[in-house]
């Protein structure tokens, strides 16, 4: 813990410890919270202090992985026995809104998290309604948060 004073800057650095280099990247989260200035003020008069609570998300990206601008576009998604599956075999966390919609009937689904680690599944009930969809439109969204156009993928009706 440190105390950065106003109009001062500092330089903060962050070591993985792991026991082996990345193969895949990695989402981990930053927590930075304010300190209340000092009070400057004179003794009996109010003031008010509010605390600033930066809550961020960083992706690790392994030394020699090649960038990939549209990793959504590696999710395999199926629907089996009315549960839809959607699985990440790449090496990249993809980040996305969660609400997707199957098409063509336009139901909605919600998955757990805003993101795919790499290796991970998420398995969904949907409604009877949406078990004959051929698609799924997902809502990408970059590594650094900004949404991105919608993308539709092709859903296989296999068993995963």
């Amino acid at each position: 813990m440190s105390r950065v004073e106003p109009g001062e800057n500092q330089l903060v650095r962050f070591i993985l410890r792991d026991a082996g280099p990345l193969k895949t990247q990695r989402l981990k989260r930053v927590v930075f919270e304010g300190i209340p200035p000092k009070n400057r003020l004179e003794p009996g008069r109010a003031s008010v202090a509010v605390n600033i609570r930066q809550n961020l998300p960083v992706i690790l990206h392994p030394k020699g992985l090649p960038m990939n601008r549209e990793p959504w576009k590696g999710l395999v998604w199926s629907m089996a026995n009315g549960e839809l599956t959607v699985r990440n075999d790449t090496p990249y966390v993809v980040r996305m809104g969660q609400e997707i919609q199957l098409l063509p009937m336009m139901a909605s689904a919600k998955v757990p998290a805003a993101y795919v680690l790499p290796g991970a599944s998420h398995v969904l009930t949907v409604p009877d309604a949406a078990r004959s969809a051929t698609s799924v439109r997902l809502y990408p969204a970059t590594v650094y948060g900004f949404a991105v156009d919608a993308y539709d993928a092709p859903l296989a009706t296999d068993a995963p």
